[in-house]
């Protein structure tokens, strides 16, 4: 090289250039967010406490924060409460059972002497109040028999009621339709299906066991046999098992996410 001329830098002095400029970029930029840290801190103290708490402890879920606040007052969680909240907050909650019931009592058929009639029916239904007052539906299925001096028959009823019932007395109306009967009259046989008939009940419910007052009247048309009306006057026992339903209530804002942002 000639004299006045100056040496290219070697690879390590440019290595260490880049170091020192990459440590000075670091340092001056831990530097910013100190100073940034520090100006909130100033300007809310609480705000700042609670970031630092957040930083070394992690944030809270807000199930959390409600368990923890439960336990702290000595309340129990919101999803514990719920069900004994609910009468409180919207009234009796309505019911569902079901049950099993069976009727007997005195027939009577179109041209032919009175006799005795038995009926056994599973029952669905649902009420508007829980074991209280208010309107109650269901629906019944099951085998009936009748049988008088010289004629018998029976059938597949299918048929709704509605009515009201008060904690102690339940009244209804209702009717429906005999899937299929099977009649004989002085040795002329019949067989017809859909039969419709009407029903009313008015008894007592306690504990689960209905006791109730029946009538019931139907037209039975059918192939093979003359057509007949009947009716039927008697009593019906009914053993039945009701439950609450879950009421269907307007949940509003979660009680932490309503405060969010305050001192709840």
């Amino acid at each position: 090289m000639k004299a006045g001329s100056s040496k290219p830098p070697s690879a390590c002095k440019r290595r260490i250039r880049r170091a020192a400029r990459v440590g000075l970029a670091t340092l001056l930029s831990i530097a910013t967010n100190a100073a940034a840290a520090d100006l909130v801190v100033a300007a809310d103290p609480a705000s700042g406490e609670e970031q630092q708490r957040a930083l070394g402890h992690g944030v809270e879920s807000e199930p959390d924060k409600e368990q923890q606040r439960a336990l702290e007052h000595g309340v129990e969680p919101r999803s514990d409460r719920a069900d004994e909240d609910d009468e409180e907050t919207t009234g009796p909650r309505p019911g569902a059972g079901a049950g099993v019931r069976g009727s007997f009592g005195r027939v009577f058929t179109r041209d032919v002497d009175p006799g005795w009639y038995g009926r056994l029916e599973m029952e669905a239904y649902s009420a508007g109040s829980y074991r209280a007052a208010g309107p109650v539906g269901g629906a019944l299925i099951g085998g009936e028999f009748w049988s008088a001096p010289g004629a018998t028959g029976g059938g597949l009823p299918m048929g709704f009621y509605f009515g009201l019932r008060s904690p102690a007395v339940i009244s209804t109306l209702g009717g429906g339709f005999q899937m299929f009967i099977v009649d004989e009259v002085d040795d002329d046989g019949g067989f017809g299906i859909y039969a419709p008939y009407a029903a009313f009940t008015l008894g007592v419910e306690a504990g689960g066991v209905r006791v109730l007052a029946e009538g019931r009247a139907q037209f039975r048309w059918q192939w093979g046999a003359e057509d007949r009306g009947q009716l039927q006057l008697g009593l019906s026992v009914a053993h039945v098992w009701e439950s609450k339903l879950k009421s269907r209530r307007h949940r509003g804002p979660h009680p932490v996410k309503a405060c969010f942002g305050e001192k709840c």
